[in-house]
């Protein structure tokens, strides 16, 4: 499978020292380092995106190619950058919805019809609200003031901001499509920034215990939320006398720690308690089964924002 992945920074400020780190996908034991095998470029008439692409030449190209041994349905892209000496994380967890192609571009505009092409639009009702302009992925240095873009109205995003204001993690989940392997390679005005295919990084898919994976209940919408709005909630439900009751809550605590968003409706919670929480990892097969199934609950994210949102607006 080809994916291509364009790693981005949107950087207007002159006095913010920015180099890229590296850029990683766990699912395929791949890190490419920065300034060795990968470098960020402005490929776009507007200079304020910097784009990580292969260190070859000196012409700047839009993202990078990787040719995988098999296909993908989720996946994890990690980019680090050094924001004034600081390291900052942009996240991505992509979600491949469909097998009809052999590629994936992470390019919000190409998933466009193209006039006088083969290729029709790649878009669904999921995607029709998406403008690349505000909803392509990529990394900021602060939240500006601005009306959001349909992604981060939809709730696919999540930021975790330094006391000083700036971004230092940034969490997006992207739903895409795949796309014709032609439609990326075979130039056209479309892709005239696009890598060569014989420039591509080959990786072969490696176990990988931490991938974000939608569950069943991903019918009924993924957002991010707050880890303590569900602990709130389950407050109010449960048995404070109830050991197991307990239990649920130290876990989702100690997530909150470390991690304080999650994806609903998502295996999220599962990894990022595997990941952070030593109540979770030293409790026993029944305790975890409860466990398990409360950190995979069905949520209607809206409804539950809205009503939290009501209680807070009554409590002031």
């Amino acid at each position: 499978m080809l994916l291509h992945l364009s790693p981005r920074y949107y950087l207007r400020y002159s006095d913010i020292q920015l180099d890229l780190i590296d850029v990683s996908v766990p699912e395929l034991n791949l890190t490419l380092k920065g300034d060795v095998d990968v470098v960020a470029r402005t490929p776009y008439p507007n200079k304020c995106y910097q784009i990580a692409c292969r260190k070859k030449g000196r012409k700047a190209i839009n993202g990078v190619f990787i040719e995988t041994d098999k296909k993908l349905t989720n996946f994890t892209q990690i980019t680090r950058w050094a924001v004034n000496g600081e390291i900052a994380t942009h996240k991505i967890h992509f979600h491949i919805l469909d097998s009809d192609f052999d590629a994936i571009t992470s390019e919000i505009m190409m998933w466009h019809p193209f006039h006088d092409t083969p290729f029709l639009s790649r878009k669904t009702k999921l995607h029709e609200k998406w403008i690349p302009a505000s909803d392509q992925p990529r990394m900021l240095p602060i939240l500006e003031n601005k009306k959001e873009s349909q992604r981060e109205q939809q709730r696919r995003i999540y930021n975790l901001i330094s006391d000083d204001g700036f971004i230092i993690e940034r969490t997006e989940f992207f739903p895409i499509h795949t796309v014709e392997t032609h439609r990326i390679t075979i130039p056209f005005w479309g892709n005239k920034r696009f890598p060569s295919p014989d420039d591509a990084f080959s990786a072969k898919i490696t176990p990988y215990d931490y991938t974000l994976k939608p569950t069943n209940s991903a019918i009924c919408g993924i957002a991010a939320l707050p880890v303590a709005l569900m602990i709130n909630q389950l407050q109010n439900d449960y048995d404070p006398k109830c050991s197991q009751d307990n239990n649920v809550i130290r876990v989702l605590n100690e997530i909150n720690q470390r991690a304080p968003y999650f994806f609903t409706n998502t295996n999220d919670l599962i990894n990022k308690a595997k990941l952070f929480s030593s109540t979770y990892l030293t409790s026993n097969k029944n305790d975890l089964r409860l466990i398990d199934n409360e950190l995979t609950q069905r949520f209607f994210a809206p409804d539950f924002i809205a009503d939290e949102n009501k209680k807070a607006q009554q409590a002031n």
